[in-house]
């Protein structure tokens, strides 16, 4: 977890300096993912697409479940593992 005062900091950059030290966080850590033999590296992409995906999953969730809970009472919005957003329900 990060302290109150670096994330206070990290709040004031700009776009572009958040996205600065992104490019070169990159820079610095694609070698060592990039290490090992190619069932190790295959391994190691593949579960960044896992964690990946579970956590787009769960964003998709929560806007589904804020939309139902605002614009559409009485309905359940269920998002698929693709993405797509079904919404099931009677309209009130």
């Amino acid at each position: 977890m990060l302290s109150p005062e670096t994330l206070d900091r990290y709040r004031r950059m700009t776009n572009s300096e958040r996205l600065a030290i992104t490019l070169q966080m990159i820079r610095d850590n694609t070698p060592y993912l990039l290490q090992g033999p190619p069932e190790v590296v295959e391994r190691r992409f593949a579960l960044l697409r896992r964690e990946n995906e579970l956590r787009n999953q769960r964003m998709l969730e929560g806007i589904a479940r804020g939309r139902g809970n605002r614009s559409h009472p009485g309905r359940t919005w269920v998002v698929n593992p693709g993405g797509q957003v079904h919404v099931f329900g009677r309209r009130v």
